[in-house]
C-alpha cells in the first residue's frame, strides 16, 4: 500500500475529498471536529491538512520518511522521526493521550504489529477510538493471479513488496479480539478489478461468465478494510460474521471521441465517456453532441482496453426527433437509411457491418455518420456489444467447430449422391464444399493472424510499460536520495547558524563587549593607512604567516595569485602578470569590445580597466528598486571606460530573461559559463580586475576577503544599498525581539568592517552617510540616488481615478510590515471617511496571511509590468513604513511620476525631501487619513505637491548625479576612469 512509514518511498497523495470513496476520505469522515489526532504514518501529511483546516483538530504525525515528514509538518502541531520497527512510542510522543490514533495501511508492513497495538492503546483517552485500515487478500485480483499459479510483488498495491503480513475480514477481526479492541463500525473500499493493478486478467484472460463465480465471493471487491475501534472488556469483543455481498459485474468506459475532416488524428481533449458492463449484448448508451461545429467525424473506443466491440444500432436525434438510423445483426443489414432525411451520396460509403478488435490507444471504430446531418443533431444513441479477448477467441472457435460439423454433413450427402447416380446435385454439394472448405481456411488463417497480431501488440506493451516504470522508479529514487541529502545539509546548517544566534546573543548581552564600546570607538578614529601599515606589521610578525624554508618553491606555472604584490598606478599594472589561463579564455573577449577607449600603455595585457559587481541576483529592474539602483551603477561604470563584469551570489548559473539583458547591454557573465562558480573565477581571474563593487553586506560583502587574496591591485567599493543592520536592528526593536536585535549588530558590525576598509563606500541617503561617517571617521564615503528621474508626461487631477496605490516588493519584510498597517489600521477609518475611495497593492509576493484578510476597495494587483502606465491612473501613493533604512524606491518612483505621497518619518529619512512641499509627512493613522483626503480631494493641493515632487526629482535624482557621483568617487581612489574623452 502507498505509505511511508516503512517503504522509504514518497507518494505524492492527492488532496482529501470530504464526499470521496478512498480510505483517507473514510477515516477523516470517522473523526469528530475539535479532537485530537495521532496520524501514525502520516506520509506526506494530506489528513492532517484536512483535519487542520476543516476540523479544527490538532494533529500530530509519526513516519519513517524525512522526506516526506518535510512536507507534512507544515500541516501538523509537531511530527517525529519514527522507526516503529525499533522506536518506542513514549519517546516520542511522551505521555500525550488522543481522542483518536489512525493507523492508515501501517500494520502489514511491520514486524511485530502486536507490539505496535499494544502501546498506542495506551495512549487513548477513554472513550478514544483507534481507525486502522489493511489491504484485503481476497480480492478477486489476487485470487485471479492465484489461479494462474502467479504471486508477483509490486511496487505498490495489495502485493507490495514491503508488505510482511496480509489480512482477510476475519483473520483481522480476530486479531483486533486478541488485542481486547472491539469493532464500533466498518466500511469496505471497494475497487472495481478493470482499475486495479490485476486488470489484464480480466480482458485477456478470462470471459464473463468465468468470472462471475469469482465475483459472487464475499469481499470479492474490496480493496481495503476500514474499521474504527475502541477498548473493550472480555464480555463485549465479540464480532459478528462476514456477510457475503453480492456485486455488479465490472464496468469498463465506451468513450465518443470527434474531430474535423481535415484533423490528422482524433485528441484525447475531444472525448466524452459513458461506463459500460463487460459481457452484455446490447447495451445502448446516449451520447450529447450539440456542438456540432467541432465533430464531422465521431468515432467510438473502450478506453484502450483490448476486446472486441461491435455495434449493433445508429441513431441521430433532434431533442426527441428521429432524424436517421441504422441498424445491424451480424453481417446483415436490417434497416435502410430514411432517403428523405438523408443524402443519397453519402449511404454509398455504408459498411454493411460495424465491429472491431482493438489492441492499441488509437484503435476507434469510426461511425458511417453523414457529416451535414451533425449540424441539426443534439444527441446520437448507440448499441454496442462488448466482450473480452477471450470471450471472442472462444466464439470464434465454436464457429470453426460448427463449420467442421457442416463440412462433415455435406461430404456425407456427396457420397449418398453418388450412390443414387445423380451427377448434377453430387456437383453442386462438391461445389458447397469447395467453397466451405476455403471459407473455413480463410477464417483459419485471418484468426490466427489477428491472434498473433494481438498477442505481439500486449507484449511489446507490457515490455514497454515496465520499462517506463522501471525508469520512473530510479528517477524518484534518485531524486529522494538528493532532496534527503540537501535536507540533512540544510538541518545542519539551521543548527549551525542557531548556535552563532546564541553565541551572538550571548556576546552582545555580556558585560565585556558593553564595557569595550569605548575601546572599538577609538580604534575606528584611527586613520586608515596608519590602520594598514599596522595590520601589514601584524600580518608579517605572525609566526604562523612565516614562510616554511624547508618548503620548495613553487614554479612560474603553479604559482598563486596572493603572492602577487599590490600595486596602485598605471605604471605599476604595465608590469603586473597575467595568468595565462586568463588570455586564453576571456582576452578575446575583452579585446572585441570596439566601443571601449583603449589606454595609450601597448605593453598591458588588457588595455582597458575592468570592473567586477557583485550582487544577490540577477538585476530585475521591472520589480524592485534595489536592481534599478544596481542597473545605474553599471550604467555609469561603464560610461566611464570600464568592460563590466556582473555575477550574482545566488543562480549564477542559471540562464534568465534578466542575465540575457545584461549581455545585450554588453555586461559580461561569466559564472556558469566561462566558469563554473563566481569563487573560481575570483580565484583564476582576480588579477585582472581593476574595480570590485561588493553590493550588500550579505551578497557581495561575504566575499571581500577573497577579492583582497586574489584580486590584490583591484580598488574595492563597498555598495550596502541599505545599512542592512540598522534596518534589522529597527525591526527588532518595532517588534520587541531581542535575537533578532542581537543578529542585526554582527550584521551592522560587518558593515563598519567592509567601510572600514573598502577604498570607499557608496550609499543612497544623506543620513545613512553621516552615520557612517560618526561610526567610521576617516571613511570616505559617497551618496548617489537610489533611483534616477526620466522626463514624463504627467496627467492632471481630473484625468486620474479616485484611487491610492502602495508598491513594494514583499520579499523585503518592512513593505510587508507597512501593507499590514495599512490594510489593518489605515483603511477601515479612511474608507469610513471616504466611501468611493479604491486602494490597490502593487508588487509581487503578497503574503497568503495579507491576503486573506483584504477589505472591500481594496485590490491586490501583483506584479504590474508597466507601472508608469498604473501611476499615470491614481492620485496618490502611501507608504506607512514603521522600519527601514536607506532612500525608498517606492518614494522615488511615485514623486518622479509627478504622483504625491504621504509616508512616515522614518520612510524619508535622508532624502532630502522638504515636508507639505515636496511629500507630506504623517506620524500615526489620523494623520495618514487626514493628509490623503486632502490630497484626492483637493486638486489644488494635489497640484502644488504633484508640480513640486517632479521638479524635486529632476533636480537631485538626475542619471547625470549618479554618473558624475561615481567620476568623483573613482577619481578619489585613483581608480582609472574616463569622462568626456578625458583620461584621469
Amino acid at each position: 500500500m502507498q505509505n511511508s512509514v516503512t517503504e522509504g518511498h514518497l507518494y505524492a497523495r492527492e488532496p482529501i475529498d470530504p464526499s470521496g470513496t478512498d480510505s483517507l476520505a473514510v477515516i477523516a469522515r470517522m473523526i469528530t471536529a475539535g479532537s485530537t489526532v495521532l496520524d501514525v504514518g502520516c506520509s506526506t501529511g494530506e489528513l492532517g491538512r484536512y483535519l487542520t483546516n476543516s476540523k479544527d483538530c490538532i494533529v500530530d504525525g509519526l513516519d519513517y520518511n524525512p522526506v516526506a515528514l518535510s512536507v507534512a509538518k507544515a500541516h501538523y502541531r509537531s511530527v517525529a522521526l519514527a522507526d516503529l520497527n525499533q522506536d518506542r512510542i513514549d519517546s516520542l510522543i511522551g505521555s500525550q493521550t488522543y481522542n483518536y490514533i489512525v493507523c492508515a495501511d501501517v500494520l502489514e508492513h511491520l514486524l511485530d504489529p502486536s507490539n505496535l497495538l499494544d502501546q498506542l492503546k495506551e495512549h487513548l483517552t477513554d472513550s478514544g477510538q483507534i481507525i486502522f485500515s489493511v489491504p484485503n487478500v481476497t480480492y478477486i485480483g489476487v485470487v485471479v493471479e492465484l489461479l494462474f499459479g502467479k504471486f508477483n510483488y509490486r511496487d505498490d498495491g495489495i502485493l507490495d513488496r514491503t508488505h510482511l503480513h496480509f489480512f482477510t475480514k476475519d483473520s483481522f477481526t480476530e486479531f483486533l479480539i486478541q488485542h481486547q479492541l472491539r469493532v464500533d463500525s466498518a466500511v469496505d473500499i471497494q475497487l472495481d478489478l478493470a482499475y486495479s493493478e490485476f486488470s489484464h486478467y480480466l480482458l485477456s484472460d478470462f470471459s464473463h461468465k468465468e468470472l462471475k463465480p469469482l465475483l459472487d465471493r464475499p469481499d470479492a471487491l474490496t480493496y481495503q478494510f476500514v474499521l474504527a475501534t475502541t477498548i473493550a472488556d472480555s464480555e463485549s469483543s465479540n464480532i459478528p460474521p462476514s456477510t457475503i455481498a453480492r456485486h455488479d459485474p465490472p464496468r469498463l468506459e465506451i468513450g465518443l471521441s470527434w474531430k474535423r475532416s481535415d484533423d490528422e488524428a482524433f485528441r484525447t481533449s475531444n472525448r466524452t465517456v459513458q461506463p459500460l458492463s463487460i459481457g452484455s449484448e446490447g447495451e445502448r448508451f446516449r451520447f450529447d453532441v450539440g456542438d456540432a461545429t467541432a465533430k464531422t467525424i465521431l468515432a467510438l473506443d473502450t478506453a484502450n482496453q483490448p476486446g472486441y466491440l461491435s455495434v449493433l444500432d445508429i441513431s441521430l436525434w433532434q431533442n426527441e426527433l428521429l432524424l436517421w438510423q441504422h441498424s445491424y445483426t451480424g453481417d446483415r443489414s436490417l434497416a435502410e437509411a430514411d432517403p428523405t432525411l438523408i443524402d443519397p451520396r453519402h449511404d454509398r460509403g455504408m459498411r454493411s457491418s460495424l465491429a472491431s478488435i482493438s489492441t492499441t490507444r488509437d484503435d476507434r471504430i469510426e461511425l458511417p455518420i453523414p457529416p451535414s446531418l451533425l449540424g441539426t443533431a443534439t444527441a446520437l444513441e448507440v448499441t454496442i456489444s462488448w466482450y473480452t479477448l477471450r470471450e471472442y477467441l472462444l466464439s470464434l472457435r465454436d464457429q470453426i467447430v460448427r463449420m467442421e460439423h457442416q463440412n462433415s454433413h455435406l461430404w456425407t450427402q456427396v457420397a449418398t449422391s453418388g450412390e443414387s447416380n445423380k451427377p448434377t446435385e453430387a456437383s453442386d454439394l462438391r461445389r458447397q464444399l469447395r467453397r466451405s472448405e476455403e471459407r473455413l481456411r480463410y477464417e483459419i488463417l485471418y484468426n490466427y493472424l489477428n491472434i498473433q497480431q494481438i498477442n505481439a501488440t500486449l507484449v511489446a506493451r507490457e515490455q514497454s510499460h515496465a520499462g517506463e516504470v522501471s525508469q520512473l522508479i530510479d528517477q524518484l529514487e534518485q531524486r529522494e536520495l538528493k532532496h534527503s541529502q540537501e535536507l540533512a545539509q540544510l538541518d545542519a546548517l539551521k543548527v549551525h547558524l542557531s548556535e552563532r544566534d546564541q553565541l551572538l546573543a550571548e556576546l552582545y548581552a555580556s558585560t565585556s563587549w558593553r564595557l569595550s564600546e569605548p575601546l572599538r570607538s577609538l580604534g575606528a578614529r584611527i586613520p586608515q593607512p596608519l590602520r594598514r601599515l599596522l595590520s601589514a606589521f601584524i600580518h608579517q610578525n605572525n609566526p604562523a604567516n612565516r614562510p616554511d624554508e624547508d618548503q620548495p618553491t613553487r614554479g612560474d606555472d603553479t604559482s598563486v595569485i596572493k603572492d602577487v604584490p599590490i600595486v596602485d598606478t598605471k605604471e605599476d599594472r604595465v608590469q603586473q602578470p597575467i595568468d595565462r589561463r586568463v588570455q586564453d579564455l576571456y582576452l578575446p573577449a575583452f579585446r572585441s569590445q570596439e566601443h571601449v577607449r583603449r589606454t595609450k600603455e601597448s605593453n598591458l595585457a588588457c588595455d582597458f580597466p575592468i570592473a567586477l559587481m557583485i550582487d544577490a541576483i540577477w538585476p530585475e529592474p521591472d520589480r524592485d528598486a534595489g536592481s534599478l539602483l544596481i542597473m545605474s551603477q553599471l550604467d555609469a561604470v561603464k560610461r566611464l571606460g570600464y568592460q563590466v563584469i556582473f555575477s550574482p551570489t545566488v543562480d549564477a548559473d542559471g540562464f534568465t530573461t534578466y542575465r540575457e539583458a545584461l549581455t545585450q547591454a554588453e555586461i559580461l557573465c561569466p559564472t556558469g559559463e566561462l566558469v563554473e562558480n563566481l569563487e573560481d573565477f575570483i580565484a583564476n581571474y582576480g588579477e585582472i580586475l581593476d574595480l570590485v563593487i561588493l553590493s550588500r553586506v550579505t551578497c557581495g560583502g561575504y566575499y571581500y576577503e577573497k577579492i583582497r587574496e586574489h584580486a590584490p591591485r583591484a580598488k574595492v567599493v563597498f555598495s550596502p544599498v541599505d545599512l542592512h543592520g540598522v534596518r534589522e536592528i529597527r525591526a527588532g526593536e518595532v517588534n520587541a525581539d531581542i535575537k533578532t536585535v542581537n543578529k542585526a549588530r554582527a550584521l551592522l558590525e560587518r558593515e563598519l568592517y567592509l567601510t572600514r576598509n573598502s577604498e570607499a563606500t557608496m550609499v543612497v541617503s544623506d543620513i545613512e552617510g553621516h552615520f557612517l561617517q560618526r561610526r567610521v571617521p576617516g571613511a570616505n564615503i559617497y551618496t548617489t540616488p537610489v533611483l534616477t528621474h526620466q522626463d514624463r508626461p504627467v496627467p492632471g487631477f481630473s484625468e486620474r481615478g479616485h484611487v491610492i496605490g502602495f508598491i513594494g516588493n514583499f520579499g523585503h519584510l518592512p513593505n510587508i510590515d507597512a501593507v499590514e498597517v495599512l490594510v489593518r489600521e489605515i483603511w477601515p477609518t479612511l474608507s469610513t471617511y471616504e466611501p468611493g475611495l479604491r486602494l490597490q497593492i502593487v508588487g509581487q509576493s503578497l503574503p497568503k496571511t495579507i491576503l486573506d484578510i483584504l477589505p472591500p476597495g481594496v485590490e491586490y494587483l501583483g506584479h504590474v509590468e508597466n507601472i508608469e502606465l498604473w501611476l499615470a491612473s491614481i492620485k496618490a501613493t502611501v507608504a506607512p513604513l514603521r522600519f527601514g533604512a536607506g532612500a525608498k524606491g517606492k518614494i522615488v518612483t511615485s514623486l518622479s511620476a509627478g504622483v504625491p505621497c504621504i509616508a512616515t518619518e522614518i520612510g524619508v529619512e535622508g532624502m532630502g525631501l522638504v515636508p507639505n512641499r515636496d511629500i507630506v509627512i504623517a506620524a500615526n493613522v489620523d494623520d495618514f487619513v487626514t493628509g490623503l483626503l486632502a490630497i484626492v480631494n483637493d486638486q489644488v493641493n494635489w497640484e502644488r505637491l504633484s508640480y513640486s515632487a517632479v521638479e524635486k526629482m529632476r533636480a537631485d535624482y538626475s542619471p547625470g548625479v549618479v554618473l558624475a557621483t561615481w567620476h568623483e568617487m573613482l577619481s578619489s581612489i585613483g581608480a582609472p576612469c574616463e569622462l568626456g574623452g578625458m583620461s584621469e
